[in-house]
């Protein structure tokens, strides 16, 4: 199998450029299952994990494999870097819970990513699940969301409100701002007489 390539896993490596990193070999089948990073996934194979050295500014940059520090492969794959999205601020800041709301996402390189979808997360609520909408990027600096409805299930509806932070990917999913902007919902209007 694949593993056997890697034998010396030591001396795997992955270049960016001319920076050198570490590498990892990483199978499916391997138990315990091996950690990925967030939205990376092997699709029932083996892979090459390649953790990308940070830079402080907008990329495309060849990635190349080693299996003895020395020589790398005469083939590499583009990899897109970008400056990190930032969520600053959320216009309206709260809305009813049952969803709809227009909100203005204000934030910082929103256009980062391309070609990927673009999606606005509200919150984790009872579970590790966030809960996604599409968004509509405007400008560098503003996104549109629409709010999902919240799952109330117990809360008396004429006593509660629930923050959410509200987070963006603009690289289908694969990573996630953390500013930890709230938007608050707040229980259904009710009308008795």
């Amino acid at each position: 199998g694949a593993a056997g390539l890697f034998e010396n896993q030591r001396l795997l490596r992955c270049r960016f450029n001319d920076t050198i990193v570490p590498a990892e070999f990483v199978s499916s089948r391997a138990r315990p299952a091996p950690v990925l990073p967030l939205g990376a996934s092997l699709a029932g194979g083996d892979g090459v994990l390649c953790r990308a050295p940070a830079i402080g500014y907008a990329a495309v940059e060849p990635i190349e494999i080693s299996m003895n520090a020395q020589q790398f492969s005469e083939t590499s794959v583009l990899m897109e870097r970008y400056e990190n999205p930032r969520v600053i601020a959320l216009s309206p800041p709260t809305g009813p819970s049952q969803g709809g709301s227009r909100v203005v996402v204000s934030g910082e390189n929103l256009l980062a990513g391309s070609n990927a979808t673009r999606y606005c997360t509200f919150g984790r609520f009872h579970s590790t699940e966030r809960i996604w909408v599409q968004a509509t990027i405007t400008s560098a600096s503003t996104a549109i969301c629409m709010t999902p409805g919240l799952p109330i299930e117990d809360r008396p509806l004429n006593r509660w409100s629930l923050s959410a932070p509200v987070e963006l990917t603009v690289n289908d999913g694969q990573n996630f701002t953390a500013d930890g902007v709230n938007f608050t919902y707040y229980p259904p209007t009710v009308v008795s007489h």
